[in-house]
């Protein structure tokens, strides 16, 4: 039985790649010493959270959350350009302190997703496809997530009709593609080829909707048609100028895999666009923690696992880390037992510590339900810890009795 902590010791050993270092970067100053000394601080912890502090926290720096801080004359300010002399954006460090508008977060979620139907559509019927709106909603989506808003994360988990699965997923691996490319301090013009490269890449995958929409396994022939809509996808967007090389290139290479065993074909490590390692992570695990079809959802924590055990193989190994620090072990909405036997739901996750993130206890050891939930950071209880993740099915049983 591989354990969860082997895993997370395993990434120390992932060498970063080159190409995802970003360009231009600035200095960060205070955010990577403070958490540097909260987790040497720490006392140690079960499950091998204290390991994964120190891989990500010590022997490199831990991910900034959403860009550099560069010190500037009275206030300090975030530079998304990566130079304090030519920003591209900045927003002074009270925005990080930002109050999410879960209303708005939606109004822009459904926004996306129509904006994805009336593509696809278009697609389908060979019509061309304007650059300016989607240029428009990918500026929208980088300017929302570079606040540090989390409910556009917490939406990327809710349940979608499998009939209905590709405009979501577009909507979502840009969601989690942005998410990504901040926490690796990407540059704003970086961000927003990531951005569009995220949200057009499965764009081709509507010529293929009917077989797609099979609810059962695909042969191995019809599989391989399938793998046709990244040539599709390219011819789509051949006719939009405006798009630019690097967003095409990551839209071939997306599901090449760093060990060669991707598609179209097969290039790997360091052939592959920078782009194309992180949207490649966040079009896996879109993907696997919702239903299809032929398939049901798995749990999060499930998926990540098995994305760590072959991380060092068919993932970027900075890139997943970047994806760990971002989600955490357990993500937004699972349900866990903790040792105490009290069931709980994830709140949201803890930067340094992965297996420990902040949990509403509503069970209590005994299985009854509690009156109002309880708030608990396990980063700061650490006589407290998660023993198992639970399945929706055992959440539903227990929400029926309690």
């Amino acid at each position: 039985m591989v354990r969860m902590s082997d895993i997370l010791k395993k990434l120390q050993n992932v060498p970063p790649a080159e190409n995802l270092k970003p360009k231009d970067e600035a200095p960060v100053t205070g955010g990577a010493d403070s958490n540097q000394k909260e987790a040497s601080a720490a006392p140690s912890q079960p499950e091998a959270a204290s390991i994964f502090a120190k891989t990500v926290g010590q022997k490199e720096q831990p991910v900034p959350p959403a860009a550099s801080e560069v010190p500037s004359s009275g206030d300090r300010k975030i530079y998304l350009s990566g130079r304090a002399s030519d920003p591209a954006m900045q927003i002074s460090l009270a925005m990080k302190e930002f109050e999410p508008d879960i209303e708005r977060s939606k109004e822009l979620y459904s926004k996306a997703l129509k904006l994805a139907r009336e593509l696809l559509k278009k697609a389908q019927a060979k019509e061309p496809i304007a650059f300016k709106e989607i240029k428009a909603l990918s500026d929208e989506f980088v300017n929302y997530l570079v606040l540090g808003d989390k409910t556009l994360l917490n939406l990327f988990y809710d349940n979608y009709d499998p009939q209905e699965y590709l405009p979501h997923h577009m909507v979502n691996v840009m969601i989690m593609s942005i998410s990504l490319g901040l926490g690796l301090r990407y540059n704003r013009s970086k961000v927003d080829e990531l951005s569009l490269g995220a949200f057009l890449n499965d764009i081709g995958t509507s010529e293929y909707l009917k077989l797609a929409l099979q609810p059962r396994q695909l042969s191995a022939g019809e599989y391989n048609q399938i793998k046709d809509h990244v040539s599709a996808s390219v011819m789509i967007l051949s006719s939009i100028k405006e798009l630019p090389e690097a967003v095409i290139q990551a839209i071939k290479e997306t599901h090449e895999r760093m060990d060669g065993k991707g598609y179209p074909k097969g290039i790997k490590g360091g052939e592959l666009s920078e782009y194309a390692r992180i949207i490649a992570i966040a079009d896996t695990y879109e993907a696997a923690v919702h239903s299809r079809v032929y398939r049901l959802k798995r749990s999060p924590h499930e998926v990540i696992k098995e994305m760590l055990s072959s991380g060092s193989g068919s993932f970027d190994g900075r890139a997943l880390k970047a994806f760990i620090n971002l989600i955490g072990i357990y993500p937004a909405g699972s349900y866990v037992e903790l040792n105490s036997g009290e069931i709980a739901k994830a709140i949201s996750s803890n930067d340094n510590f992965p297996l420990r993130p902040v949990v509403n206890i509503i069970f209590d050891s005994n299985k009854r339900r509690l009156n109002e939930p309880r708030l608990i950071n396990l980063a700061k209880q650490f006589n407290l810890y998660i023993k198992k993740q639970l399945l929706d099915e055992e959440v539903a049983k227990l929400t029926k009795e309690g």
